[in-house]
């Protein structure tokens, strides 16, 4: 195992001063007003029924940071949590601001979690590339992203920009691990990243191309050719990536099946139909 390297440490906590100080006392952004009051209904309420055009991880952190530091007052018996379909902005306005909470309070717990990720993974990156390349090499990848003021602007905030981000490499890197040994080990993990990644955006679909791309190329580059032992192993292989797409799914399942123990199946489908029906592919 490596040493922690002492500059990658540096870094890191510098990105995590600026990225705290810019926060602090920082007004809501336009997203956060529906997805701090999304996320804190999902893990107090396990009612999915606010903001469902994002998946829900991102955001049930976030609530499960505000309810651990700050414990506020969600209100539930406004018409936006009752009757509007997506009520989304209503109640997060009665949330944060007309229901006796203190704002500023549960909008920096709710996005200290995302600090902490955008930190998570700027060390992920530096230590992967560390080990495929060098730390000089690890150290650089580790400036471009630790100081890109797309990374710093985004991180700050309860959307899912960042993890999304956090999400693709997590799934190609696990996949990419299980390529090299598709041992049962590294199935259960990529299969555990993958699920997390489609819990964080909807996006991270394309993961399921990538994969199917990432593999092909694999079986291809291995030094025996159109021979029995290839169609084995491609076979092999192809088994196992589709237990990893079960895995996540798995995954997937469970958090929705948690997240919706209290959304009355019949409001499901009332919520379902109207946004759906609203918002289609209209050439």
């Amino acid at each position: 195992m490596k040493k922690v390297n002492p500059l990658a440490i540096f870094i890191l906590a510098v990105m995590f001063l600026l990225l705290l100080t810019s926060v602090w006392n920082d007004s809501a952004i336009f997203d956060e007003s529906a997805h701090i009051p999304a996320g804190y209904g999902y893990v107090t309420q396990f009612d999915y029924r606010l903001n469902p055009e994002h998946p829900p991880l991102i955001k049930a952190i976030a609530g499960l940071s505000t309810w651990l530091m700050v414990r506020p007052n969600f209100p539930t018996d406004t018409q936006a949590w009752q009757n509007d379909i997506n009520g989304q902005w209503e109640q997060g306005a009665k949330f944060l601001y007309g229901s006796g909470n203190d704002a500023d309070r549960i909008i920096f717990w709710s996005r200290f979690p995302l600090l902490l990720m955008a930190v998570a993974l700027g060390w992920l990156l530096f230590a992967w590339t560390r080990k495929r390349f060098n730390t000089t090499t690890a150290l650089l990848v580790l400036m471009f992203y630790a100081f890109s003021p797309t990374v710093l602007a985004h991180s700050r905030y309860v959307t899912t920009d960042i993890g999304a981000m956090f999400g693709f490499f997590i799934g190609i890197a696990s996949f990419l691990a299980f390529l090299e040994r598709p041992d049962r080990q590294r199935v259960v993990w990529a299969g555990l990243c993958l699920g997390a990644a489609l819990l964080i955006k909807f996006s991270t679909v394309l993961l399921a191309p990538i994969y199917a791309i990432m593999l092909v190329a694999w079986i291809a580059s291995q030094p025996y050719f159109f021979t029995r032992q290839r169609i084995k192993a491609g076979l092999l292989l192809l088994g196992k990536t589709i237990l990893i797409g079960i895995i996540g799914l798995t995954v997937v399942w469970a958090v929705y099946a948690l997240f919706t123990l209290n959304y009355p199946p019949e409001q499901q489908l009332r919520d379902a139909s109207s946004i759906i029906g609203s918002y289609g592919f209209k050439p």
